[in-house]
């Protein structure tokens, strides 16, 4: 960082970049959009980076209440845990499920994809 003032005149802006920790496999693959998610064979018989997206959004507002990517080849098992999600966080929020005439909390939707 000295040296690059030094030559010039100005500070560097931004964070020094993290050394190398170890050089990867000769083999090893991995995305360099996203490290965490695995290159998986596809349809086409070529390799991509491969991830489930989910999303909860409120219908009236349209903010987004909860999202999540996972490297699952599915995504029916984490409606549940996204829908926990969406609690914890209208919970966090302050905000209380609606309740109808009788007090009960009502249902929220879920719509979910089949593919």
């Amino acid at each position: 960082m000295e040296a690059e003032r030094q030559r010039t005149g100005k500070p560097r802006r931004g964070k020094a970049p993290n050394p190398v920790a170890a050089p990867p496999d000769d083999k090893a693959q991995m995305s360099l959009t996203d490290p965490e998610l695995p290159i998986m064979r596809t349809n086409n018989k070529g390799w991509d980076d491969c991830g489930t997206a989910q999303a909860r959004v409120d219908g009236t507002c349209q903010i987004l209440l909860a999202c999540d990517v996972t490297d699952a080849p599915n995504d029916q098992p984490q409606a549940e845990p996204l829908a926990q999600a969406i609690q914890a966080n209208l919970a966090q929020a302050g905000i209380k499920r609606p309740t109808d005439e009788s007090g009960a909390p009502q249902v929220i939707p879920a719509t979910l994809e089949n593919g």
